[in-house]
Formats: C-alpha cells, sequence, structure tokens
C-alpha cells in the first residue's frame, strides 16, 4: 500500500512516501517559516525518488492536529489539492498518534528493555507537543491503545492526570517534542512524587504520519478532501489574547 504522508505540525516540514511500512523516501526541512513555498517542491521530490506519481498511490495522510496552527492549514490545503487532482483517500492522522508511532520505531531496543523490566505491567507511552507558556498538548496511550481524550494542559497536571491512572507497578514512557517540555519533567522526577517513567526525546514526521495510517487503516477516517478537518484542541494564541483583552476592557467599564 502505498502512502504519501505530509506534516507541518511544528517547526519541521516533511514529505514521505511509504509502500507497506517501508519508507521509500522522506524529505525534512528544519526551521521552516515558509511552509507553503517548501511543502509542494518536497512533494515533488519524493515522488521523483520512487518513481511514483499521485495516481500510483493508494491514499494521502496528512497530520490534523494538534500544533501549529498555520503549518496544519498550510499541510491540510496542500493535502486536499493533491487529493482532489489524483481522486485518492484522504487520512486525517494525529499528531500525537503519529508521535507515539514514530517514537516507539526510533527507539524499539529501549521498548523492548522496559517491557521486560515490567513484565506484567501496563506500559503508558505519553507523547508531549510543546503548547508553550510551560502547557503541552498530549494524550495517554496504555499498551498501544489511546485511553480518554487529547488533551492541552500544563506539563505538571498532565503528569497528574496520568498518575491517577496508572496501577503501582505500571511503567511510563514521556515523550516530549522540545527540551523546554523535558526540562519540566526531569525537574518533576527530582522535587515530586514521580511515575516509574523514562523520557525520550519525541518525533514528529511524514514518514510516522504514513506508517500511522497504514497500520490503523480500518479504523482511522478516511475522507473526501472536502471534508478533511484539523483537530483543534484549543483556540490559536492570537484569538485566545483578543478574548482575554476584551474581557479585561469589559471589566474596566
Amino acid at each position: 500500500m502505498k502512502i504519501l504522508g505530509l506534516d507541518t505540525s511544528s517547526r519541521t516540514a516533511s514529505v514521505a512516501v511509504v509502500d507497506n511500512g517501508e519508507i521509500l523516501a522522506e524529505y525534512t526541512c528544519g526551521g521552516v517559516k515558509k511552509y507553503a513555498e517548501t511543502l509542494l517542491p518536497m512533494v515533488e521530490l519524493a515522488l521523483d525518488a520512487t518513481g511514483f506519481s499521485l495516481e500510483d498511490l493508494d491514499c494521502i495522510a496528512c497530520s490534523n492536529g494538534p500544533g501549529s496552527f498555520t503549518g496544519l492549514r498550510i499541510a491540510a490545503t496542500t493535502a486536499k489539492g493533491l487529493a482532489f487532482a489524483a481522486n485518492k483517500p484522504l487520512v486525517a492522522v494525529s499528531t500525537l498518534d503519529a508521535m507515539a508511532f514514530s517514537s516507539e520505531l526510533a527507539n524499539l531496543a529501549s521498548f523492548v528493555k522496559i517491557m521486560k523490566t515490567v513484565q506484567n505491567a501496563n506500559l503508558w507511552v505519553v507523547p508531549m507537543l510543546d503548547a508553550r507558556r510551560e502547557q503541552a498538548y498530549s494524550a495517554f496511550y496504555c499498551n498501544g491503545n489511546l485511553v480518554g481524550e487529547y488533551i492541552a494542559e500544563n506539563v505538571v497536571d498532565i503528569v497528574s492526570l496520568l498518575q491517577t491512572k496508572m496501577q503501582s507497578n505500571d511503567f511510563a514512557v514521556f515523550l516530549p517534542d522540545t527540551t523546554n517540555i523535558a526540562k519540566i519533567l526531569n525537574d518533576l522526577e527530582k522535587v515530586d512524587k514521580f511515575p516509574k517513567s523514562l523520557t525520550i526525546m519525541g518525533k514528529i514526521s511524514a514518514a510516522s504520519v504514513a506508517n500511522c495510517a497504514l497500520t490503523k487503516w480500518e479504523s482511522l477516517d478516511k475522507h473526501h478532501e472536502s471534508n478533511f478537518s484539523l483537530m483543534y484542541i484549543r483556540k490559536p494564541q492570537a484569538e485566545r489574547e483578543k478574548e482575554e483583552r476584551e474581557k479585561q476592557a469589559h471589566g474596566n467599564i
């Protein structure tokens, strides 16, 4: 199954072509500010490298959030245009799902070691996507299954919520995508009661988006491009700040 994956949910834009789980081509551009100018050329490079055309693909997979509001919109617009042009289904993949899936692949040896250590216990995987101001987008995966909903909370509160779900012999793997979130976790581990855990830097990539679409093909939503939608866990910062200014202005009247 040939899948074109796109991701611009963070500061890195990436495009990948995956065939039955094998990464045939992947292009990544870090520190991207102008996603719209880089994404389509990266798609062309990936297709040229594999010798595939859009018509050869089985579907297109695109991260639909959470993440950078601007980046998500640009990737969605690009993916919709490609899906429409090739008449292919467009698959929405949560960035948190893709983040957890990617980290499991990249750190397979660490996960095997963990499973041996916590035999007969639950393994919790907790991706954390930096949402600024010591907050993160996150989700809880117990033994590979999503538990609850995608959330946007203070990092401290995320850890506290996880502790209410874990049993005494469970083990957690935190996957922060920035050193800022990793530092907060490290500080918490030093001063607070902290679950048995390991922190591994998380990763989001178009290849993980595509592979996630392949792995969960039967359960994922497959959209006509016009029905593809983004998942916003919270409002954009500019909108939140505007509402706060209006609230303060109203309070001063």
